[in-house]
């Protein structure tokens, strides 16, 4: 099947000319950015040799701080002539962050795969790209286990991955080149600062400048902040000189001077006194607008919609706030695609601004939502963000218990499967905590055996549930399939009159697909996250317990697997196969 990108262009050879690769969900090459010439250089390197265009590692990892320009120099590079020709079946992008959304590896299949990712998005997404010239890039990795689904794609299809984050530690494998994003050197950051700024050399505009850059750390994220808080006294008639000084002024005031770019704390203190120097050529409301938005989740493009329903006002004043705080870079707009995100150094300044007053925020956010939603949570907005997030701001705004009437009841749990995936709504489970709570465990329960059937056919959810439960005793349980039967009485459907599949409860907790022939073993790993396992078809996979996903397939042996075991550590699988040969395997 071939694939489709977002700009409309069809895999293998992208444009017409065959010169550039179709891209998937890459954000838009940023509209002014300051070469970086020396890293910009060792990504090209890592990824291409000039002499045979070959790849040279599977991995490349840019490193460093938040706000050091790490995603910024991902961009540019994404829509580099240079690199969409050499990767010309195309560049797919993800972005994970603290907090990854849990269907992030599906979407991303069906995005660039062009078929559902069920029952294995990781197979799913090497078989479409093995064999292909392709580069994934996923953006602000902060865990292993976040980043191995992807690694382990990258392995399988044998394409090359570009991954962004700031932790140091992380696992990124052996073949991973590791390049630091540090600090600008003094005169990349006066260029950020002197952005759309008459500046001659050797002037005194731009010693200045260079005066300020010190100070501000040479720290991307608030050398952008300065320059756009330049340019707004600029398009209002002032000098340079007048603009520059009204800005050291500003951060005087506000006791911003050079500070340690090494230490958290003191660039965290570094960037709300920038912030609010910003902030003060705002009007009021456009500050107490901006500080709302820490109601939503970071590292996530949040539908322009969403804030109209936050703000409760229209269309054209959502724009017009969102577009005037990106004028001053304190967020990104994006009109292509109808989003704005947040940098999730600047979320954190709005979220300590907020403070104990984020669980009011989030509740008010539920009831603008509330007023859309006439005849039911069910009949919210296809926004692209109400029935993602519902569950979430729920929880954060301390309606526990409406959360958990939401999932148990059928309207919402259709509604939800149909949104994003069975994946997405088992996730609202845990979420919200189902600890002791007979109804949740059992509605959780009965999802979590039907994965396999509802990844295909989300129209077989009442068929699954009334299969699984009839004859449960729970009074809401019971609520629930008669709900499930009411709503489906205009449906085609199969309805069980007897529990005949296997209810929630018992020890069968979910059932794993991916296997093309006879399972013939399995070891799991001593702390019992993860399962081994082995068939006739020549692979072995690496399963998580906890979400039943493929995490790896392992390719290899000839004949059939016979026999794994995994080592104490749970760091290795050892297989023994019809083949003659035992092989080794690195589960990290």
């Amino acid at each position: 099947m071939p694939m489709r990108s977002d700009e409309g262009e069809t895999s293998p050879k992208g444009d017409a000319a065959g010169l550039k690769a179709p891209l998937f969900g890459v954000p838009a090459r940023p509209e002014s950015f300051v070469k970086r010439p020396e890293e910009y250089a060792a990504i090209l390197r890592a990824l291409l040799t000039v002499e045979s265009g070959e790849a040279v590692a599977i991995s490349t990892a840019l490193i460093g701080g938040g706000g050091f320009g790490k995603t910024i120099l991902a961009k540019v590079l994404c829509h580099d002539p240079k690199v969409r020709q050499h990767f010309d079946d195309g560049i797919a992008w993800v972005t994970l962050g603290g907090a990854p959304s849990p269907d992030a590896l599906a979407r991303l299949c069906e995005r660039v795969a062009g078929k559902p990712a069920a029952p294995n998005p990781t197979d799913t997404l090497a078989a479409a790209l093995h064999g292909k010239s392709f580069l994934l890039v996923v953006d602000d990795v902060w865990s292993s286990r976040d980043l191995q689904p992807f690694l382990d794609i990258t392995k399988q299809a044998g394409i090359s991955c570009l991954l962004t984050t700031r932790q140091t530690a992380i696992g990124l494998g052996a073949n991973t080149r590791r390049i630091l994003v540090d600090q600008m050197s003094l005169d990349q950051a006066c260029a950020v600062l002197a952005g759309d700024l008459d500046v001659r050399p050797a002037s005194e505009i731009l010693d200045r400048l260079r005066a300020l850059a010190q100070r501000l750390g040479r720290w991307p994220v608030l050398l952008h902040l300065a320059n756009r808080m330049l340019c707004f006294r600029l398009a209002l008639g002032e000098p340079p000189e007048s603009a520059i000084a009204s800005l050291d002024r500003s951060l005087d005031e506000r006791g911003v001077v050079a500070f340690d770019i090494t230490s958290s704390t003191v660039r965290e203190d570094a960037v709300a006194r920038t912030v609010d120097a910003s902030l003060d050529v705002l009007p009021p409301e456009h500050r107490a607008a901006y500080q709302d938005l820490a109601v939503f989740p970071e590292d996530t493009p949040v539908p322009i919609a969403a804030a109209e329903v936050l703000w409760s006002t229209s269309t054209t004043t959502a724009e017009d706030r969102l577009l005037r705080l990106h004028d001053l870079a304190l967020l990104t707009v994006d009109l292509k695609n109808r989003t704005f995100t947040i940098h999730d150094v600047l979320l954190n300044y709005v979220r300590v601004k907020v403070g104990n007053d984020l669980p009011a925020l989030h509740c008010r956010l539920v009831e603008s939502y509330a007023r859309a939603c006439r005849g039911g949570w069910h009949r919210g907005p296809d926004d692209r963000y109400f029935f993602g997030h519902l569950v979430h701001h729920l929880v954060e705004a301390g309606r526990r218990n409406e959360a958990r009437q939401l999932l148990l009841d059928f309207p919402w749990m259709r509604a939800r499967l149909k949104a994003s995936g069975v994946v997405d709504l088992l996730a609202d489970y845990d979420r919200l905590g189902v600890g002791q709570d007979q109804a949740l465990q059992v509605a959780q329960g009965a999802i979590r055996l039907s994965a396999n059937v509802l990844a295909h056919d989300s129209t077989q959810l009442a068929s699954q549930l009334t299969g699984r439960l009839v004859g449960c005793e729970e009074p809401q349980v019971r609520r629930l399939l008669g709900d499930a039967v009411a709503c489906s009485r205009h449906d085609l459907w199969v309805r069980p009159l007897t529990a005949c599949l296997t209810p929630p409860g018992g020890p069968l907790l979910r059932t794993l697909e991916g296997h093309s022939d006879v399972v013939t073993a399995v070891a799991v790993t001593p702390d019992g996250r993860r399962a081994v396992s082995a068939s006739a078809d020549r692979t072995l996979r690496v399963w998580d317990l906890d979400t039943g996903r493929t995490l790896r397939t392992l390719e290899g042996h000839s004949a059939w697997v016979r026999a794994v075991a995994v080592t104490p550590d749970g760091r290795r699988a050892v297989s023994a196969s019809d083949d003659r040969t035992l092989r080794v395997w690195d589960l990290d």
